[in-house]
């Protein structure tokens, strides 16, 4: 018997039908520029917010929903990302984990900042999972700032923004012994 949590109809789509996100003609944040319960952000926290917001409009939707993500790198650059699904779950791959690898791509191995942002009317909370936390712990040796919130009509929603460390969402994480060997040494 197939679990109705996942799959094509999961979220109220027929088999082989094409969920896809369409992108806002404006991106931003909603008129209330105030950060609700979540304290005040600053520019770079915005800006990486609504980088997230123009990765979401890339995204690959087969079943689920559109997720965007943008993480600020060593370099000073935001590189963005967006989930990508496949037909076959564990093949896809989350917006965050896709943010990371862009910044790769272009020579980064640290991250010092992620933003993850979701469409309001599909996710409750925002968060990165449990493979994404360590992926972002992995390339931030556990000091990356995550920055999350929900978007509706093209905006973020100022109140659900919420900061944390990768730490605070991801206490225990798996940190191996480093050999000299490991290290090129």
């Amino acid at each position: 018997m197939s679990d109705p949590h996942w799959g094509p109809h999961a979220h109220g789509l027929a088999s082989g039908s094409r969920d896809t996100y369409k992108k806002p003609h404006r991106v931003g944040f909603g008129r209330d520029r105030s950060m609700g319960g979540t304290g005040k952000i600053g520019g770079r926290e915005r800006r990486l917010l609504e980088a997230a917001l123009e990765g979401m409009g890339s995204a690959h939707v087969l079943w689920g929903f559109a997720v965007g993500a943008a993480v600020l790198a060593e370099d000073g650059q935001i590189y963005r990302g967006c989930n990508v699904q496949s037909r076959i779950s564990g093949l896809g791959v989350c917006a965050e984990r896709c943010a990371v690898d862009h910044a790769v791509i272009h020579g980064c191995r640290r991250i010092e900042m992620v933003a993850v942002v979701a469409d309001a009317e599909q996710a409750e909370r925002p968060r990165p999972c449990g493979a994404c936390l360590q992926y972002i712990a992995d390339f931030s040796g556990g000091e990356a700032t995550v920055v999350m919130a929900l978007v509706k009509d093209g905006k973020i929603l100022p109140e659900t923004v919420e900061v944390k460390t990768v730490t605070e969402l991801l206490p225990y994480r798996f940190e191996a012994r480093q050999s000299e060997a490991s290290l090129g040494r």
